[in-house]
């Protein structure tokens, strides 16, 4: 059995720990460089044919910025592909750009915009695909 292991820690203010053991192929990993202003950790893995990325944005972490680390993985990308993960920015008011650069890879929400995934009631997890996931 080959298992691709990553461990990371990244610690500015709140911090972030991540560790993925699994036999899928681990595609790369970005961790934004530190700020005193958050951080964000996209980490992409294949998955039976599908890319899977993994997002995490701290609150603080710039969209802007957020957005061109995104952009640079999306571009490596051209299969099945879900996106997932707590962005920390609330897609039910004003998330277009967020939205408008998952529509330009061809990408639609599997959730409901408009509902709320927290119990703030905002929309803050994001699960967005290229295909029909089958089920």
């Amino acid at each position: 059995m080959n298992l691709n292991v990553v461990t990371y820690y990244y610690n500015i203010q709140c911090g972030l720990y991540f560790v993925l053991a699994t036999e899928n192929a681990i595609l790369g990993y970005t961790v934004s460089p530190p700020t005193t202003n958050g951080h964000c950790l996209l980490l992409s893995v294949l998955v039976e044919n599908v890319h899977v990325v993994f997002m995490y944005k701290s609150p603080k972490y710039s969209i802007p910025n957020f957005l061109k680390i995104l952009e640079t993985c999306l571009l490596q990308i051209n299969d099945k592909t879900i996106c997932i993960g707590d962005i920390n920015f609330d897609l039910k008011c004003g998330g277009d750009a967020v939205i408008s650069l998952f529509e330009k890879y061809n990408m639609v929400s599997i959730l409901d915009l408009m509902s709320s995934t927290t119990n703030g009631n905002t929309h803050l997890d994001c699960c967005f695909s290229n295909f029909t996931p089958a089920g």
